[in-house]
């Protein structure tokens, strides 16, 4: 390999550090009010995608305009995803509250935790099918639970990521400048795969990947 060659690649792969790098920092910053995550994660889905692996647009402009363009259903999503997550991590308190040694508490337990695997898991495909479809708040939910089942093995896999992100970030939170951006590549890759998959043809916006249309209440 020649010396240019080699600098050429090296740029490169420092560009598409520098953007994941990037991305995190947005996210983290857009994601303050916390009912803005579904927005946001929307958009470190798609700009990953875009940016990081595809080096199209820019950063900021791709961020920005995905956020601001599909703030209202994502918002919608997230709200609904949440709800559900408070409601397994109450369920799953109580039960460790009266866990006994009978072993049907241990797997009430399991049980318990691989439905807030699954539940993060439909936020994800329900975040990535807003990003890039037109389809309606109800019919993207549905979509998204039938993806946590089709998907079994990719559900799973995309629900340890996030969840090992986010403990990982709490337990030492200088890392918030790099992992969400490396979550949002890989569960936006996985999501992308299973949608694409059992979905079919991605309904896009006319204009992507240039400007996203404000969303219009006939799409909710």
């Amino acid at each position: 390999m020649s010396e240019e060659l080699f600098d050429q690649k090296f740029v490169q792969k420092s560009g598409k550090v520098v953007n994941c790098i990037l991305l995190s920092i947005l996210w983290a910053v857009f994601s303050v009010p916390v009912f803005t995550i579904g927005a946001s994660s929307a958009a470190l889905m798609k700009s990953c995608g875009r940016t990081v692996l595809k080096d199209e647009g820019y950063v900021w402009r791709t961020f920005f305009d995905t956020f601001r363009s599909r703030f209202k259903k994502t918002t919608l999503l997230w709200l609904a995803v949440l709800a559900l997550e408070t409601l397994l991590y109450l369920d799953l308190r109580l039960i460790l509250a009266l866990a006994g040694q009978n072993s049907l508490w241990h797997i009430l337990t399991a049980f318990c935790v691989m439905m807030m695997l699954f539940a993060g898991s439909m936020g994800i495909y329900a975040l990535a099918q807003a990003a890039d479809l037109n389809l309606p708040v109800k019919e993207t939910l549905r979509n998204a639970v039938l993806l946590v089942f089709c998907g079994i093995g990719r559900t799973l896999c995309m629900g340890a990521v996030c969840w090992a992100a986010a403990g990982a970030c709490l337990l030492f939170p200088f890392l918030i400048i790099i992992l969400p951006g490396l979550a949002g590549i890989l569960c936006g890759k996985i999501a992308d795969g299973v949608i694409q998959k059992y979905i079919g043809g991605r309904r896009k916006d006319p204009a992507d990947p240039g400007e996203f249309p404000d969303e219009t209440e006939a799409e909710i």
